[in-house]
């Protein structure tokens, strides 16, 4: 009898382990279809569709990301595409929301009345731009980022915006390609402002994806002034698509503290730097 109700036992623990198991690999192939159809997703929008934790969401997302089957970042997940690491602007704009806005501030004291003014499709720079606007400054913004012309077309403000062409990234939320690049060589701008992916200060600064480093290349070459705000994550680092070499920069503003050896490659090369 006893041995009977042991088995029994067994045998139920057994299904509702199967049946677990079952139900976290339908969601988890779930949710590799929905970010095949979406890009990427938020573990909150995750948790909601599930209906199940936060927490649940992300130890998928762990296993899902071990098997190289996504990218999970903090906050969410994404479909990493060929010969592009750059992360979705969704999942950006919730990052390092801190950081982006103590360099936004800075970068202010270095942008003055009337101004024309690069800004590329960092979501950096998009924090930047809502500082314009609440400081209601009067500037000419040119820029291939998305997010940047919807802000300034939905508020109201004293900006004159200049949306550059091209082919649309949907997953960067930016325009790219010659039209684009044509574009920029109508003007030059008084600064140049760029929030790029990796910056190493000994080899350059570098980009997730070869059209948006080609029009922040052709941003810094058309401008009198070129200022670079990074946050710490993207210092001491490179990736696969070189912009440019550092000597190009005017001034570079971090929230990290530099240690002597970079300061001094800086100084050499008469580059300014600020932390935030």
């Amino acid at each position: 009898m006893i041995l009977i109700l042991f088995v029994t036992i067994f045998i139920v623990l057994q299904l509702k382990e199967n049946g677990h198991n079952m139900l976290k690999f339908e969601r988890q192939n779930k949710i590799l279809e929905l970010l095949n159809e979406n890009d990427s997703l938020l573990v909150t929008e995750m948790s909601k569709i599930f209906k199940c934790s936060d927490e649940t969401i992300r130890r998928d997302l762990k296993e899902l990301d071990k098997a190289k089957l996504l990218t999970r970042t903090h906050g969410g997940a994404f479909m990493a595409r060929k010969n592009d690491k750059t992360y979705p602007t969704k999942i950006r704009n919730i990052l390092l929301l801190n950081e982006k806005t103590r360099l936004s501030e800075k970068v202010i004291d270095f942008i003055n009345e009337n101004d024309l003014i690069f800004l590329d499709s960092s979501t950096t720079c998009y924090q930047l731009a809502k500082h314009i606007i609440s400081n209601k400054m009067n500037v000419t913004i040119a820029t291939n980022s998305i997010l940047i012309a919807n802000l300034c077309t939905e508020t109201k403000n004293n900006i004159e915006l200049i949306m550059l062409g091209g082919h649309l990234r949907n997953n960067n939320m930016s325009t790219v390609g010659m039209e684009g690049l044509e574009q920029i060589k109508n003007y030059y701008a008084d600064k140049c402002i760029i929030s790029p992916p990796k910056l190493n200060i000994e080899l350059g600064i570098f980009d997730n994806n070869n059209y948006e480093a080609s029009i922040r290349k052709a941003m810094i070459d058309n401008s009198s002034y070129k200022i670079l705000m990074v946050d710490h994550t993207k210092l001491s680092d490179f990736t696969n698509y070189k912009i440019c070499d550092t000597d190009f920069v005017d001034l570079l503003i971090t929230n990290k503290s530099l240690d002597e050896k970079h300061k001094n490659i800086l100084d050499k090369k008469n580059i300014e730097y600020v932390k935030a």
